[in-house]
């Protein structure tokens, strides 16, 4: 491999670095934004072609998302990210959402799915109800 071969390598490494460094940021603005109840920050980290798939259906669009968050919030009691992993554009979390009866508290997994400009464009979620030995320590 010639010098200039290495060079334009090593630029398209730090430029796929970057972009994953500016996904994960984005994420965890989203999670962070979840956990405030902030729905003009969870909007700031939204593509205004959102797509989120869910257990209880999808929702198209990021107004549409954040109307339906609103309501929701009204439920979530507590959540807890407990493990995350990065591939290319796509975050991975593990988390842990208290709800009221009769739901009550639920493990999941998120996968959010990222522009070009690092804004979320696509969630998926599913979900199960925690059974009492699979919850934290702390929830028994």
């Amino acid at each position: 491999m010639d010098q200039e071969n290495i060079r334009v390598a090593a630029i398209e490494e730090a430029t796929r670095i970057g972009a994953a460094r500016e996904t994960l940021r984005i994420a965890g603005e989203y999670i962070a934004a979840v956990n405030a109840r902030n729905l003009q920050g969870i909007g700031k980290t939204l593509h205004p072609d959102l797509h989120f798939v869910g257990p209880a259906g999808e929702v198209h669009g990021r107004e549409s998302f954040l109307d339906t968050y609103h309501k929701v919030f009204a439920n979530i009691g507590k959540l807890d990210i407990t493990a995350e992993a990065l591939e290319d554009n796509l975050i991975y979390f593990k988390y842990y959402m208290v709800m009221p009866a009769p739901l009550g508290p639920i493990h999941g997994a998120m996968k959010t799915t990222h522009a070009e400009d690092g804004l979320i464009k696509k969630i998926e979620m599913t979900y199960h109800s925690a059974m009492p030995e699979n919850r934290p320590a702390s929830q028994k």
